[in-house]
């Protein structure tokens, strides 16, 4: 079966102790970027399939993965999200916009 999908750090050694063996590439760099860019769509869309909440903590690892290459640190990714949420608000009113009139 073809996956060409990353995956976690530790799926290597499950594949391998299940008596299969991978074929397997590490990459980095921009590359690394755009693998961590589709994951962060699958992670996602898995979560909208099944609103299991152990895919948000798998979403979660995907944007602390990104935000380490971006040279952010989870704490600095906190503070913006904290400033924008204190211009902006936040969304916990469930405010649905429908239509904007001039």
């Amino acid at each position: 079966m073809k996956y060409d999908k990353l995956v976690r750090d530790g799926i290597l050694d499950i594949i391998l102790k299940s008596g299969k063996k991978p074929t397997y590439k590490f990459v980095k760099g921009d590359e690394l970027m755009s693998y961590l860019s589709k994951k962060i769509g699958e992670e996602a869309d898995e979560y909208q399939k099944s609103r299991a909440l152990l895919e948000l903590a798998d979403l979660i690892e995907v944007i602390m993965a990104i935000a380490d290459y971006e040279g952010l640190s989870w704490e600095q990714l906190m503070a913006m999200r904290e400033r924008k949420k204190k211009t902006r608000g936040g969304f916990e009113k469930g405010i649905v916009l429908q239509d904007i009139s001039e």
